[in-house]
């Protein structure tokens, strides 16, 4: 996952992106802010600020929250980025296993890096 500055004139930062399922098939992409999905069953739900996504049997794979300008925030994620599993809710991140509590990250364009 990494960010682009805003396209000029724009406020929006430019989110990148793709997850995976566990054998590496492809199914979500975000490329500068646009949504490509490659499964063909799945939501998307946007309510206000918060964009959710879900799979097939409707299992959250990724919620995240926009606080404009300034802030991003990964309220749920569940899902395979580079080959390892991410996964985030309210109380910690675990990476390919490893748990993390309390991030913040101010100033980046990449917030993990594989």
């Amino acid at each position: 996952m990494f960010f682009n500055p805003p396209e000029s004139g724009s406020l929006a930062t430019r989110i990148n992106f793709e997850f995976s399922d566990g054998s590496g098939s492809p199914l979500l992409r975000v490329i500068d802010n646009e949504w490509q999905v490659f499964t063909g069953d799945w939501d998307f739900e946007m309510s206000g600020n918060r964009y959710k996504f879900s799979d097939k049997d409707r299992a959250t794979l990724l919620v995240l929250r926009f606080n404009a300008p300034h802030f991003l925030t990964i309220e749920k994620m569940h899902a395979y980025m580079g080959g390892r599993l991410f996964d985030v809710d309210e109380n910690h991140m675990k990476v390919a296993g490893v748990s993390m509590k309390h991030i913040v990250a101010s100033h980046c364009m990449s917030l993990i890096s594989i």
